[in-house]
């Protein structure tokens, strides 16, 4: 049986890639490519497991709705880890949630995207 979403906000896709920095002390990090994103977390495919309740620093570079790359750094913790076969899924949950003052363009892609969503 799948576990209840606990998701509160409605999440949308977008292309990019992120880099998630562990919080280990040592510098470990490992990169995926993002699946989706909402006010209040993203989804990210990854090449290696990170634990559910770790805290994380995101690297993440975008394709905003204004047809630009764009890059944000984002804190969050992992709330969920699923093990695709060859691959990771990762659900993390930001810090604080994504506003037009801290992360100007991601929150207009989002708010972009509902529209059609």
């Amino acid at each position: 049986m799948e576990g209840k979403n606990r998701r509160i906000h409605k999440r949308v896709p977008i292309a990019g890639s992120a880099r998630i920095l562990l919080n280990d002390g040592q510098g470990a990090f490992t990169e995926g490519l993002i699946s989706n994103v909402s006010i209040s977390g993203i989804g990210i495919y990854t090449d290696r497991q990170v634990d559910d309740g770790e805290d994380v620093l995101l690297e993440l570079n975008f394709i905003s709705s204004e047809w630009t790359m764009t890059e944000t750094v984002i804190q969050g913790n992992v709330v969920y880890t699923k093990d695709m076969e060859f691959s990771f899924f990762t659900g993390i949950e930001f810090t604080n949630e994504i506003d037009p003052g801290s992360h100007k363009s991601l929150h207009y892609h989002i708010e972009q995207s509902l529209q059609w969503y």
